[in-house]
């Protein structure tokens, strides 16, 4: 075999990129369009959040007295979570920017697409269920050391005038928390799924649908 014959065989073999049929581009494009509006409401709903909660911690102690434990406390689950917080808004804007960057009638940039989101509404899913914890934690710990501030040191505090009126309801109390968790985890996933996985599915649908008839 010479040269030309071995350059049109391997130009035969190369598969090109190929573009996506006019109805099933729309249908992928309103499906991205909606992801990326979601996902830029969540980026700054996030940034708010991490800003209002900024200045409680900053304000409340000049409101009401507030032991310096109890700040120490605050302040640690407050700079710990904004960590994590920065790790995600930075993954989140990569994935949003990049998404700006590929154009769609292309099969393998709609993969891409596809996988990306799919990875990230995994992280995200995994990125809530972290800060509920960690809020749930940062509440417990608070009352924890807000009821042995008072009952060890004699020290009334907000926390501990909070828990005098819980009394005999605190088995309650902790019934109500962990229906609380488990319909927070519950409310997560369904919230998730309507603003990221119904447009996942709808590129799924869009590329077994191209699969199916040998678009690929």
């Amino acid at each position: 075999m010479n040269f030309d014959e071995l350059k049109n065989q391997w130009g035969r073999e190369i598969i090109p990129y190929q573009s996506i049929p006019p109805l099933e581009l729309k249908r992928s494009n309103n499906a991205i369009d909606k992801v990326r509006r979601n996902m830029k409401n969540d980026f700054w709903g996030l940034i708010v959040m991490l800003i209002i909660g900024l200045a409680a911690l900053v304000l409340v102690p000049y409101l009401i007295f507030v032991h310096q434990i109890l700040l120490f406390v605050a302040w640690s689950f407050y700079i710990t979570f904004s960590i994590i917080a920065v790790f995600f808004l930075l993954k989140f804007y990569r994935f949003y920017k990049k998404s700006y960057k590929l154009s769609y009638s292309m099969k393998d940039n709609l993969w891409w697409f596809y996988y990306e989101l799919r990875s990230f509404i995994d992280f995200y899913y995994t990125f809530n269920l972290v800060a509920l914890t960690m809020g749930l934690s940062c509440g417990l710990s608070l009352g924890y050391i807000g009821a042995n501030l008072k009952f060890v040191k004699g020290e009334d505090n907000l926390i501990s005038k909070s828990m005098d009126h819980i009394g005999d309801l605190l088995p309650f109390f902790l019934l109500f928390m962990v229906v609380f968790t488990i319909m927070m985890m519950v409310g997560l996933y369904y919230a998730i799924n309507y603003l990221y996985g119904k447009h996942l599915k709808q590129l799924k649908t869009t590329l077994d649908l191209l699969r199916d008839n040998n678009e690929f």
